[in-house]
């Protein structure tokens, strides 16, 4: 439940436990009232009635129609009761007839005059006032939960612009500052206060992409050199355990570089300043690179790795070579340590519809995190124990940004990615 239907339910809440005892406050005043104003018309009626009453000659006037009176005297010395007159089915025990008693001294006696009027007109004027306030609380009600709703919306405008600016917050150059509303409330201080620490991220991630970019420079140089002389090293040994050690070292070699190069990617792509160049090219030639860049790899953790050409005569597609070189290279090295010691992993080059396709299908023995969690930065399934996790969120944006589909499976025992690329890219 959100926070503007919280505050509807609050104030009405309130609204009732303010509503509910004022109106049974008014509901009673206004029964006794109109209890009240009967009892004093039918005391009227009884005067009225009691004025016209004589014994000698007997004169009893007939009560209005509605009405039922009872007339006697009482002698006080003796205490004998004469009935003089009694309406038909005079009841004084029934509960729906309001009573009213006059008396008057009469001769040596005492004159009693009881009238009753049915209490229907009471009872149905109660019903009425009873309706009128449950269809007039019913309606206040009604409007005030949407009058609340409202007002909630309209203060709670200036969270909504914060929220929408917070949602779209990525570690890109820079970020958009929530707008500072004019009156000077809360509302004013948390913006400014948010503007502020959306300052200090944009900087501190400023500086955070700007070292990864300097710090990959900075190595690419010497990587390169030391990559050249181990080859050159190696090349004319001659002794088993020094090639060993030599071939070991440029395989370190090649896997810092392949880093190095992830951490330039990555600083690249969170500054949005990494420039693509596209162009009619053969995806094979691609493929065959990025083999070749993890060969090493594959014969340290004794991987066979199987290229299949689908079709004979595979099309010319446009990417970026570098770019998806990179993207199948990642993809082979995260199928050569997510997959099974010593097995094998299936590369096809196909074409498929519309598209030309490179799937890598690997072996696996543990079980992988749901697959959309693989896109993610830093994410890495537990097989993996090594690494930064960043490989597949690299092949992701990297594809998005050449316009071709990554997509990953995981049938039973096993993990697919097929990159996609539509052959009307086609220049």
């Amino acid at each position: 439940m959100g926070i503007r239907w919280k505050i509807t339910l609050i104030f009405l809440a309130v609204f009732l436990v303010t509503l509910l005892p004022v109106n049974f406050f008014l509901f009673n005043r206004v029964d006794k009232s109109l209890r009240q104003a009967d009892q004093v018309e039918l005391l009227a009626e009884a005067e009225k009635i009691a004025e016209q009453v004589r014994l000698e000659p007997f004169l009893m006037p007939l009560p209005p129609v509605g009405y039922q009176a009872s007339l006697y005297w009482q002698d006080e010395a003796t205490g004998f009761v004469e009935l003089l007159f009694e309406s038909p089915d005079f009841l004084r025990d029934q509960d729906t007839l309001a009573y009213t008693l006059l008396q008057r001294a009469e001769g040596a006696g005492v004159l009693t005059l009881e009238l009753a009027r049915s209490n229907a007109r009471l009872q149905d004027e109660l019903r009425t006032v009873t309706s009128y306030l449950v269809g007039a609380n019913a309606l206040a009600i009604v409007l005030a939960a949407v009058l609340i709703y409202v007002v909630a919306g309209i203060a709670l405008r200036p969270i909504k612009q914060i929220i929408t600016v917070a949602e779209k917050i990525e570690a890109t150059r820079s970020f958009d500052k929530v707008p500072v509303p004019h009156a000077r409330d809360e509302y004013a201080t948390l913006a400014r206060t948010i503007n502020a620490m959306l300052g200090r991220l944009e900087q501190t991630l400023r500086t955070q992409t700007n070292f990864f970019a300097s710090a990959a420079h900075e190595l690419k140089t010497p990587l390169a050199v030391m990559n050249a002389e181990l080859s050159v090293a190696l090349a004319e040994a001659r002794e088993p355990r020094l090639q060993e050690l030599l071939s070991n070292q440029l395989a370190e070699v090649e896997k810092l570089n392949q880093t190095i190069q992830d951490f330039l990617l990555v600083s690249q792509l969170k500054t949005e300043t990494l420039v693509v160049r596209t162009h009619s090219q053969s995806l094979p030639e691609a493929l065959y690179g990025a083999v070749r860049r993890l060969k090493y790899l594959a014969a340290e953790r004794q991987t066979k790795l199987k290229v299949t050409l689908l079709e004979e005569d595979v099309p010319h597609v446009s990417f970026d070579f570098d770019k998806t070189e990179t993207v199948l290279a990642n993809l082979i090295e995260n199928a050569i340590r997510y997959s099974t010691p010593a097995s094998e992993v299936v590369i096809e080059l196909g074409r498929k519809a519309s598209t030309v396709y490179v799937s890598i299908t690997n072996q696996i023995n543990a079980p992988l995190p749901p697959l959309h969690e693989l896109r993610q930065e830093f994410k890495k399934s537990k097989a993996l124990s090594s690494g930064l996790g960043m490989g597949l969120w690299i092949c992701d944006r990297l594809s998005a940004l050449q316009g071709h589909t990554l997509e990953l499976a995981d049938p039973p025992g096993q993990f697919k990615a097929t990159l996609s690329l539509p052959l009307g890219d086609n220049t």
